[in-house]
């Protein structure tokens, strides 16, 4: 008897859930998914970044025992914190000297903060509303295919027979991966017990692209940063180990190059990004219910 659905102490995995089904788009609404999730992490203007830092640093919410900054990072941080003449020259000493003071330990706060505190960019904020929008507009906007896409769609069967085959591993497809009530994953195959097989089909040209550029995970976070982290948040969403990110062409499986119809990069956990993605998924989600809020207290 088939699996409907598996259910763990955190994560739901539906196996009755055909991707891009009317079912599959309706369980989607108002989550972040995986495609879409590094929209979340683009950077914020600096001026964004130290508002929030000063904020931090100002309400004492931003205790840190960090004391790496470089002198320009130390002078930035003294001029927003209006730290200036004598006082400033002070704090130049302490910091010299390797000593303590009120005003050295909140320069260190607001470095520690500005480097690592999560400010939402302009373009996480309309990805964050798209996903309030979901919970009150048709779903139907969100069904488009581009012609690229559905290229990608069409072969996306024959690309996982031949990883299957050309790896020897098992595979089982599922529809939709619930973490929780405000993120979820829909991977491309499950593999084996710990590991997670994301398709790509490009054109000819991105394919031999991706077969000489991309040989490593940081490869592939460098050119290709949306990858990397959709192949991180399934990770997550389905506590997994890994993801094999697979390129793949079918045009170059007859012939003598059928060896390069396949690219496959093995993507592991990443210990860091898994990490922010618990802190700030809860974050968008919070901005998400907000605007949510804001809207429906118009009616």
């Amino acid at each position: 008897m088939k699996v409907l659905t598996e259910k763990t102490k955190s994560r739901i995995l539906h196996f009755n859930i055909e991707q891009r089904t009317p079912a599959w788009f309706e369980i989607r609404v108002g989550k972040f998914t995986s495609s879409q999730i590094f929209k979340l992490f683009t950077q914020a203007t600096k001026a964004a970044r130290t508002a929030a830092a000063l904020k931090e640093v100002n309400r004492g919410g931003w205790l840190s025992e960090d004391t790496a900054a470089t002198s320009s990072e130390i002078n930035f941080a003294a001029k927003q914190l209006n730290i200036l003449g004598g006082d400033l020259m002070k704090l130049k000493a302490s910091v010299k000297a390797g000593t303590s003071s009120a005003n050295t330990q909140k320069v260190f706060e607001f470095c520690s903060a500005l480097k690592n505190v999560h400010c939402f960019s302009d373009g996480a904020k309309v990805h964050i509303l798209e996903k309030a929008s979901e919970f009150l507009f048709s779903s139907s906007e969100f069904k488009f295919a581009n012609d690229a896409m559905q290229w990608g769609l069409d072969h996306e069967q024959q690309a996982k027979e031949a990883y299957l085959d050309y790896t020897g591993f098992s595979g089982l497809d599922v529809g939709f991966v619930e973490l929780g009530n405000d993120t979820g994953s829909s991977p491309d195959l499950l593999v084996n017990e710990e590991g997670l097989a994301e398709f790509k089909c490009p054109n000819q040209v991105n394919h031999l692209k991706n077969i000489l550029n991309i040989k490593t995970a940081e490869d592939l976070r460098r050119l290709s940063v949306q990858y990397w982290f959709q192949c991180q948040h399934q990770i997550f969403c389905t506590g997994r180990a890994w993801c094999d990110f697979v390129s793949f062409h079918p045009d170059l499986i007859a012939g003598p190059y059928s060896k390069l119809s396949l690219h496959i990069v093995r993507i592991e956990k990443d210990e860091e990004i898994q990490a922010k993605f618990k802190s700030i998924i809860p974050l968008a989600a919070k901005l998400r219910d907000q605007q949510t809020k804001e809207i429906l207290s118009l009616l």
